[in-house]
């Protein structure tokens, strides 16, 4: 799954991940999530904080997209959370970076039918001067199932977004 997305100063982007059913059956395996981040940002060459922008992502579980957005609007920069179980490169250790890469792995399904969700931020430097701007940047989310070789995750995920837009365009007529 990609994104290529603009996203304004103190703002998150919410995206829930569309898991499929596949990906959680099946009992004890193993089975992993890997989100990367890519972004360029404006720099100073004068200034040892050198980025206008920072941009950072988090994985996180809630039961709810409304559960995610009101957390990360009441505290934009830690909003709720990042998952910590099988992760294995920490928010605080990636963050520093325009390239941004993590990887979760699950051995079982989520208790109380979490959702999955991925979660982008961006911060803007005090000496900006473009915080009106949008920062353009790039998010790819990788889904993989080490154990269970047969498992088309891909057409899996295809059919579910497939689903969600036509569910969507029923909606608007």
């Amino acid at each position: 799954m990609l994104a290529e997305e603009q996203i304004g100063n103190d703002q998150p982007h919410v995206f829930e991940l569309p898991l499929p059913e596949s990906f959680w059956a099946g009992g004890r395996r193993t089975r992993e999530i890997t989100i990367a981040l890519a972004y360029s940002p404006s720099v100073r060459t004068t200034r040892l904080d050198y980025r206008m922008s920072k941009l950072w992502f988090s994985l996180v579980t809630a039961g709810s997209l409304d559960e995610v957005t009101q957390a990360f609007r009441r505290n934009r920069e830690h909003g709720m959370g990042e998952r910590s179980n099988g992760r294995w490169l920490s928010n605080d250790a990636r963050k520093n970076g325009t390239l941004q890469v993590s990887r979760w792995s699950f051995k079982q399904a989520l208790a109380n039918s979490d959702k999955v969700f991925a979660v982008v931020t961006r911060q803007d430097s005090p000496w900006s001067n473009g915080r009106d701007g949008e920062e353009p940047y790039a998010l790819a989310v990788v889904l993989a199932d080490r154990e269970q070789a047969n498992v088309n995750l891909y057409a899996d995920v295809r059919a579910a977004l497939e689903a969600r837009a036509q569910t969507r365009a029923r909606a608007r007529v």
